[in-house]
């Protein structure tokens, strides 16, 4: 919906409902707000420290004496630590258990129980666990190169975009499948819009080309990603084809039946 409006789910709901009341919470600890900001740019945001908070701020925007309210929240839990240390982890698997207890205790509120709320959750990926021992990081000198052959890559999760040069363009497949070394997919342009749903009006943010690449294989280049000696690469991405990353949970419960 976002490519195809432009804009995120909950202000289209306030743009066509303006009667309805919408409330967002999310977490204070969320260093950038872009992420926040693709889900919400219209609605003040509720913070919330810790999960006792969540549900206590949650508790009291559901308990208001409105006939027709949705409330939003970025559980980013799961997020973080599928990140950083892995889908694998126990870090991750931890986290988990945390939003189930979460919705637990959502789902025991006395209008849920009633049946005057439904709640539902979902996620926006998966992931996969990185295998660093077969992964890719570019040296800046790499990067020129291709840059010199009129191919400017930039990273997004496990997607290399490939910006290139128009009078180069019937070379470069040839140079990105050789850059790809049998670990990924090279699709062009439209391949990408249609995976995407992304309309004619975006097709300026799509490269001419895209690398998605195999489970468990990340390609990163350094303009996208810095590492120096002591800094921590991630242990789970998302961004390919495969069943984990497509994998999107969806639940819906409480209501009348």
């Amino acid at each position: 919906m976002l490519f195809r409006s432009g804009l995120p789910l909950i202000d289209q709901i306030q743009n066509l409902h303006p009667e309805v009341k919408v409330s967002f919470l999310g977490p204070s600890q969320l260093e950038s707000p872009s992420l926040l900001d693709l889900i919400n740019r219209k609605i003040p945001i509720t913070t919330y420290e810790d999960p006792n908070e969540l549900g206590m701020k949650f508790g009291g925007l559901l308990g208001q004496d409105v006939k027709n309210h949705i409330i939003a929240v970025y559980i980013g839990y799961a997020d973080h630590f599928g990140h950083f240390m892995g889908p694998e982890s126990k870090e991750y698997t931890q986290a988990i258990h945390g939003i189930n207890q979460i919705l637990q205790m959502m789902s025991n509120h006395p209008k849920v129980r009633r049946g005057n709320t439904i709640i539902g959750v979902t996620s926006d990926h998966g992931q996969v666990q990185i295998d660093h021992s077969i992964s890719k990081w570019m040296t800046r000198p790499e990067w020129r190169e291709y840059r010199e052959k009129g191919i400017t890559l930039a990273s997004s999760g496990r997607v290399i975009h490939a910006y290139c040069e128009e009078d180069k363009l019937d070379n470069s497949k040839d140079l990105l499948y050789e850059f790809a070394n049998g670990k990924g997919l090279v699709i062009d342009q439209s391949e990408s819009m249609k995976l995407s749903g992304g309309s004619d009006r975006f097709k300026h943010r799509y490269a001419q080309y895209s690398m998605i690449m195999e489970d468990g294989y990340l390609f990163d280049v350094p303009e996208s990603v810095q590492f120096g000696e002591d800094d921590e690469r991630l242990h789970g991405q998302h961004g390919s084809l495969t069943e984990k990353e497509l994998y999107v949970p969806v639940g819906i419960f409480g209501g009348n039946g």
